[in-house]
């Protein structure tokens, strides 16, 4: 392993945005036009089984065999390449 990245929860580094920005631009890949806030809304604090449950429902059939680890990839891929430490002055917390 070569870095590894502690999330809390938007103070380090947003990467909620990114990655359902990813699973945004996916799910409307498979047909169902879905926004930023749409992604949000529908899959946030969902476990990825009952995500894909409610793609497949949104899109009226199952998502295609590699769905999830193409997801996974392309996930980190724009992590790798747009993922940045959040604006702010944390010593004042």
């Amino acid at each position: 392993m070569r870095g590894l990245i502690f999330d809390f929860d938007g103070v380090i580094a947003d990467s909620e945005a990114l990655a359902n920005t990813v699973l945004a631009e996916a799910v409307t890949a498979l047909g169902l036009p879905t926004t930023l806030d749409d992604s949000l809304t529908r899959y946030v604090g969902k476990r990825a089984a009952e995500v894909i449950a409610a793609i497949e429902s949104g899109v009226g059939r199952p998502v295609p065999d590699g769905f999830a680890e193409a997801l996974l990839a392309a996930t980190l891929e724009r992590f790798r390449i747009d993922l940045r430490e959040v604006d702010g002055d944390l010593s004042s917390s």
